[in-house]
């Protein structure tokens, strides 16, 4: 797993974030030599800023979230960090957005940032964690208090703004942090398997760069093999004699598992074949399904949002697929499918090259105004990756027929914009 894939993720996330900051620089009235002025804006822009280029600035302007709901955060996205300051402090004491003061406050500390006045920087972060414990932007001051007591040479309290940082995976900095968490504990060794597992499944849920996403993902699957598809004992697992009387629908309800997430881990190709003091390994837990449709990806995980597999999926044009919380209510082999047209619905039979749902069907629980859809598979490998369905989520058919062996009925599935 120690290969180039983590320094990959870690680049591209890391790159565009905060490795530019030099986080122990003090202001400077020295303009940037390669700023070329074309425009009465620009110039009163550099003369705001003179430390930043234009491009950095464009780039970091869009790092929390892409949210300019307010003057404030419009001004500090367009790069007039001085303005923006005086704006977002006029915004911190207003009612209306009394509910997003530690949104404010994020966006103050990072002008500050941008301008180089570390102190004042300092102080934000600091009063965003003391006050707005439950924010997301936690997450970024955390991951950059971390930084900066790593630039003083204090690795152990480096080491703990990390951590608290990667609580809060959803900001960009609690993902990056996780990211750098992950490669703690892996270079630490098998004693910390379940940590790094853990720190790895938080970015793999909520990375917004498909490179990292794509690379997490490699080296989430090399360590699901070993940890769990696999008789490794890990922290979380337990490993269970087989009783008398014992079949697998008894044994999963025992764990709260499934018959074919057991199955898996223990290669059984026959649900039926246990027997008497056979040890199977169980790792507890519900497996839930999350899409997020801006990247693609399906991923299953236990109910603390640990990894189990992933894969990309095709989806619905224009925008069909629906942002909604599902159960799986259905499951089928070699489905028919009912096609609706202008004259009524039609079955097309499995087999026949008309029917689009390939090996498997897994269909979705109905909705008030949602009904229909579901995961199935393609005859078309070439739409996975596109938004070309009906609206329902597509998958290539050995990840399908994988999906379709791990997860019961019942099973959750969340789809979401992100």
């Amino acid at each position: 797993m120690k290969n180039g894939l983590f320094f990959l993720a870690l680049g591209a996330l890391g790159m565009w974030f905060f490795n530019n900051y030099d986080f122990s620089s003090t202001p400077s009235e020295t303009p940037s030599p390669e700023k070329k002025i074309t425009s009465a804006k620009e110039t009163e822009d550099a003369q705001e800023n003179t430390l930043v280029p234009v491009a950095e600035r464009r780039i970091k302007g869009e790092l929390l979230d892409n949210d300019d709901a307010t003057d404030g955060i419009h001004l500090y996205k367009q790069g007039s960090f001085n303005k923006a300051l005086t704006k977002l402090k006029k915004e911190l004491t207003e009612e209306k957005y009394k509910t997003t003061r530690d949104r404010s406050l994020a966006y103050i500390a990072k002008s500050y940032e941008y301008l180089k006045n570390t102190p004042e920087a300092k102080k934000v972060w600091q009063k965003l964690i003391q006050e707005h414990s439950q924010s997301r932007y936690v997450g970024d001051a955390a991951y950059f208090w971390a930084k900066y007591k790593e630039n003083e040479g204090l690795k152990s309290s480096s080491l703990k703004f990390m951590k608290k940082a990667a609580e809060y995976p959803e900001s960009i900095g609690g993902c990056q942090a996780a990211l750098e968490m992950g490669q703690y504990y892996e270079d630490k060794g098998e004693n910390h398997a379940l940590d790094t597992w853990r720190m790895y499944s938080k970015v793999i849920r909520t990375t917004k760069n498909p490179e990292v996403l794509k690379s997490t993902l490699q080296i989430l699957n090399a360590i699901t093999d070993k940890l769990v598809f696999s008789r490794k004992t890990i922290p979380n697992s337990v490993f269970y004699q087989v009783q008398s009387g014992d079949n697998l629908t008894r044994i999963a309800r025992k764990y709260d598992s499934s018959i074919g997430f057991i199955q898996e881990i223990n290669q059984l190709k026959n649900p039926q074949s246990i027997r008497i003091n056979q040890q199977l390994k169980i790792i507890p837990g519900t497996l839930r399904v999350e899409v997020r449709k801006k990247h693609f990806f399906l991923g299953i995980y236990l109910e603390d949002d640990l990894f189990i597999r992933g894969f990309y999926v095709g989806l619905g044009r224009d925008d069909r697929t629906p942002e909604e919380v599902f159960e799986i209510a259905t499951k089928k082999e070699k489905p028919d499918w009912f096609k609706e047209t202008d004259t009524g619905t039609i079955r097309i039979p499995h087999g026949d090259p008309r029917n689009v749902l390939g090996s498997h069907w897994l269909g979705f629980n109905s909705k008030p105004g949602i009904s229909g859809f579901g995961i199935h598979g393609t005859v078309d490998p070439s739409s996975i990756g596109k938004n070309m369905s009906d609206g329902c989520i597509r998958l290539q058919a050995e990840n399908l027929s994988l999906l379709f062996r791990l997860i019961p009925r019942g099973t959750k599935v969340a789809i979401r914009k992100w």
